[in-house]
Parts: C-alpha cells; sequence; structure tokens
C-alpha cells in the first residue's frame, strides 16, 4: 500500500510539473498579447451600388486554394503526396490548385504561374487562416485560447502587400464569432464553401455590419480519395490574367463566385453576367436553374424565381447589400454582393486597428506577473532552491504538494 501511494504522488507531482511548465511556456508566448482599438463598422450606405462583377468575363479560372499533403515527416494531416493532390485537381479540370499545407508553403517550380499559399495556426481552437500568395510564412500563433486580441494580433503578422488573407473553416469548432468577425480587421476572404459546412449565416453578419468581405470555395481536403472530400468545391475567379497578382488583384476587387456540388467535380451553370443599372439587378446564367434567390442583410431572402437563366431584381431602399444564390440540381452558386456605397470606394477592412498601449503594457505586465508565479513553483522542486529559501526567507513551514518547504 505504501508503494502505491508514493507512485501515486510521483505521477501526481510530475503531472503537476508538467502542467506548470506548459503554463509558463504559455504565458511567455502570451506576453506578445496586443490590445488594439475596437474598429468602427457601420452598415453600407450610399446612393450607389458597387457591382464586383462590372468587369466580369465568363471565361474564368477555377481555383481550389485549400488542400492538404504529407508534410512536416508526416506529422500533419495529409494522406497524399504533392504530385498526387495536383494531378487530382489538374484532372477535374482546376486552373490554379494550390497546396496549403501548415507552416509550409510548397512551391512548384515547373509553373510560373503557381500561387503559394500556406494555411496557418496550431492553436486548440482552430482558428486558422490561408495566407493566398503568400511571400513568408509566420511561425507565431497563440497555442492555447484566443481573444479578439489574440486574433487581430495574428492576423497582422500575416499581411503582406502581395498577399490576401482568408478566413478558414470559421465555423470549425467554433472558432470564430460572428462578433469575433465583425471586429476582426486584415482579412479580405471568408470560406464560405467548406467541408465543415457552410458558413452564409457568418458571412451575412460580416456584410451587415458593414464590412466588403468576399467568399471563398474551398475543398479543405485532406485526403483525395476520401469521398466527397476533394473536387467538391471551387471558386471561379475572372482574372485578368493567370499570374499570381492578377488572380489576387482579382480577388481583392470580388470579381469571383462559389460552386459547391455534392456529386460532380464539374459546373452544371456558370455566371454569364451581372449588371447593375440604378438600383436594379440583371442576373444571366449559362443554363436554366431550379432557382435563382435574392438576398439581403441579416441573410433574409428577399426574393426568388424558379425554372429560369436569367432574372431581374429591384433593389429596396432599405437593403445595404444584395447577393445571389443559384441551385441547379446538385449544385449551389454563390455570389460576392453588390453594396451600397458612395462612389468614391468601399471600406478598407484590410487595415489594422491602432494599437492601445497602455493598456498593452499593463496587460503585458500581467502576464509576467503569471510567469514569475509559475517560475517560481516549479523552483520548488528543485532541492537546492529550498535550502537556499530556508536560508534567506523566514517562512512558516507550508505544504505544497508532496514538498515540504
Amino acid at each position: 500500500m505504501r508503494s502505491i501511494v508514493i507512485t501515486s504522488r510521483k505521477v501526481y507531482l510530475s503531472l503537476l510539473f508538467i502542467l506548470l511548465t506548459f503554463s509558463l511556456l504559455l504565458s511567455f508566448q502570451y506576453y506578445a498579447t496586443v490590445i488594439y482599438s475596437k474598429p468602427v463598422s457601420k452598415p453600407f450606405e450610399g446612393k450607389y451600388f458597387y457591382n464586383p462583377y462590372e468587369s466580369y468575363n465568363p471565361k474564368t479560372l477555377k481555383a481550389n486554394f485549400h488542400a492538404h499533403s504529407v508534410a512536416h515527416y508526416g506529422l500533419t494531416n495529409g494522406s497524399n503526396t504533392v504530385e498526387q493532390v495536383q494531378s487530382f485537381y489538374k484532372e477535374k479540370g482546376y486552373d490554379i490548385a494550390t497546396l496549403s499545407n501548415y507552416q509550409k508553403i510548397t512551391v512548384d517550380r515547373n509553373n510560373l504561374n503557381y500561387i503559394p499559399v500556406y494555411e496557418h495556426g496550431y492553436n486548440i481552437k482552430k482558428v486558422h487562416q490561408l495566407v493566398i500568395n503568400a511571400q513568408h510564412v509566420s511561425y507565431f500563433d497563440f497555442a492555447a485560447l484566443q481573444g479578439k486580441n489574440h486574433k487581430q494580433e495574428v492576423i497582422s503578422l500575416l499581411q503582406h502587400p502581395s498577399s490576401i488573407v482568408a478566413i478558414a473553416h470559421p465555423k470549425f469548432m467554433n472558432g470564430y464569432s460572428a462578433k469575433d468577425l465583425v471586429c476582426l480587421r486584415g482579412y479580405k476572404l471568408m470560406e464560405v464553401f467548406t467541408r465543415y459546412r457552410p458558413t452564409t449565416s457568418l458571412w451575412d453578419s460580416v456584410l451587415t455590419a458593414g464590412l466588403p468581405v468576399w467568399l471563398l470555395a474551398n475543398d479543405d481536403t485532406h485526403d483525395i480519395n476520401r469521398k466527397g472530400d476533394a473536387g467538391r468545391r471551387w471558386t471561379r475567379i475572372s482574372s485578368n490574367g493567370t499570374s499570381a497578382d492578377s488572380v489576387v488583384a482579382a480577388l481583392r476587387r470580388g470579381c469571383h463566385y462559389g460552386v459547391s456540388n455534392d456529386a460532380l467535380s464539374h459546373d452544371l451553370n456558370s455566371l454569364i453576367s451581372l449588371k447593375v443599372i440604378g438600383n436594379n439587378i440583371f442576373l444571366k446564367m449559362a443554363g436554366k436553374a431550379d432557382v435563382i434567390r435574392f438576398i439581403g442583410d441579416g441573410g433574409v431572402a428577399i426574393d426568388e424565381v424558379y425554372l429560369t437563366d436569367s432574372a431581374h431584381f429591384k433593389i429596396p431602399e432599405h437593403l445595404t447589400y444584395v447577393r445571389v444564390e443559384v441551385k441547379t440540381a446538385s449544385e449551389t452558386i454563390i455570389l460576392n454582393p453588390v453594396i451600397r456605397y458612395d462612389g468614391k470606394s468601399l471600406p478598407d477592412v484590410e487595415r489594422i486597428p491602432a494599437i492601445k498601449y497602455v493598456e498593452t503594457t499593463l496587460t503585458r505586465l500581467l502576464y509576467a506577473l503569471v510567469s514569475s508565479i509559475n517560475l517560481f513553483l516549479l523552483l520548488l522542486y528543485s532541492s537546492s532552491f529550498k535550502r537556499w529559501l530556508r536560508q534567506r526567507v523566514a517562512l512558516p513551514k507550508i505544504q505544497w504538494p508532496g514538498l515540504n518547504v
């Protein structure tokens, strides 16, 4: 019995030591916390309408920006080689098929127009981002829980003039709430179609708050042989060219749309044009759709038309944006919204909010205090430190789990 008690105490003390060590390391990491000013947002307004498809050309590029291969010696979640993944998407007719492995940029030296992408994030809540046309990898993240300021700090470190940042699978493990996405800045895209279920409700929350954030449709495949995991979602981009800069510019304008198909890897329908004349939207599709739906503020469906390849919608004065969903058999197409604005420019959602230096300093002092307490508790495990403490500090004998000081 005595040996069992001693063994249990050793196990307990070992686990406590690991917990304290992990807590100390995290407190050092969270010392990098920055407190940001709360950005001001208000619903879109103005007598003009921004049409992301004003320069649209129906000859589009089929793209997937989110796929994983074997990487980091097989330690991350990926089942296929880079060559297998790229070959799969090429066979499915994708013009752009990038690898977005965690914290790693895959380089394709045989493709001059290859767009480097990586998925950032290694925290427990899967708060991840995609960096499209990435120029470098940021290895910093807050590994445990993240508040809005932590999420904002991470996004700020991902920015580069040549890149564009997208929110990855925002609903997965509830990594992002609607409140988070409305307060965050520095991202321009959001995965609306992903294998982790559509996130149109979050997207509508962002749009209703007055943030011109565009959609992405990605597979986020980890195994091309898994049924329904690959070749089911894609983004159609109307770009002026095939270079990375041209594609990023088109994504930044919103001149693209998302496609999701539960059964097939090819298009059943496609966008021919979306024109805005005055406060009227004129939509033309390549084929007859089962239903064309016009959706406004709060994600509320305003109007629907059936069994047609074209539709007209007059924008009421109370709507700040209108987006279109097109359903054709197993395929769903979602377009970026037509937005009210002043005729000059849209709100800049990629500008990082100002830093609150006093609050940041106080927060870091708090983390420094936590680190000091953690370090002191860890030192209690050292016999030499206990002797030193007895010699210099007159303290009553206290009990710490399994330790006498």
